[in-house]
């Protein structure tokens, strides 16, 4: 029997200009089952400039239908409330599979272009967070890039993010430009700004990310190297966090 439900796709839209997460011209999305456990054996990826990429597959596990996935790139992993993408690690991927094994609904993206992105060399996974409306966000947040400095045990992400992750960008489903690095004065005292006036929209979602060890170091040196309106603090390196997130 086949593990996956297969759907094959094209997405000919054109990419927002302002947008840093990347377009995707050809997708095979596949929908993975209830409790399926999926390991190297099913299918299995190697790291190539920084994206993950399909080098072998068992074809039994397939439906018929399909396409040869060799050769083709992570997109992303989506759950309800969450997508991941730009993981860089095939073990981590591998976790993030078992960590939502008991998900009704697991897509996994793969895409016959690799996802383009800026600075992907320095990141290690993004996270995408639906945002409820009407709820405060529950962070504090500093610096440009702004970065976490603490989360509210009554934040939505709550046990969720962590201390120490970076926020990428906020995104809208009413048509108005993501927020994010391209916008000016994007600094940690204007996503917090942004997200409480658009707290009464539906559709917003927020993009972490985490970085590598050259990663924090590069952004650390942009924070001083360009005057921002929220602080003036060296980050703390060690200020608490996990190497990845916690998902409650």
């Amino acid at each position: 029997p086949a593990v996956f439900i297969l759907q094959h796709r094209y997405n000919s839209e054109n990419s927002n200009s302002n947008s840093t997460m990347g377009s995707i011209v050809q997708l095979t999305e596949l929908a993975l089952g209830l409790g399926q456990q999926v390991t190297p054996t099913e299918i299995e990826f190697k790291l190539t400039a920084g994206r993950l990429q399909v080098i072998r597959y068992d074809e039994k596990f397939f439906p018929p239908s399909t396409p040869n996935l060799v050769d083709s790139y992570f997109s992303s992993l989506k759950i309800p409330g969450l997508e991941l993408s730009h993981i860089s690690n095939p073990t981590r991927l591998y976790e993030f599979l078992q960590v939502f094994v008991a998900q009704k609904e697991r897509r996994l993206v793969l895409s016959s272009q690799m996802p383009a992105g800026e600075d992907i060399i320095f990141v290690e996974c993004m996270y995408k967070y639906d945002l409820p409306t009407h709820t405060p966000i529950g962070i504090e947040l500093e610096g440009f890039p702004p970065r976490i400095q603490d989360i509210s045990p009554t934040s939505p992400l709550y046990q969720k993010a962590y201390k120490g992750q970076f926020v990428h960008a906020i995104t809208f489903l009413d048509g108005r430009p993501e927020f994010n690095k391209k916008t000016p004065g994007f600094t940690g005292f204007r996503v917090k700004q942004e997200l409480e006036e658009t707290m009464h929209l539906e559709g917003r979602s927020i993009v972490l990310k985490d970085l590598s060890s050259e990663g924090v170091n590069a952004a650390v040196t942009t924070k001083h190297s360009k005057r921002n309106d929220d602080s003036d603090e060296m980050f703390d390196l060690n200020n608490g966090g996990c190497p990845c997130c916690v998902i409650s």
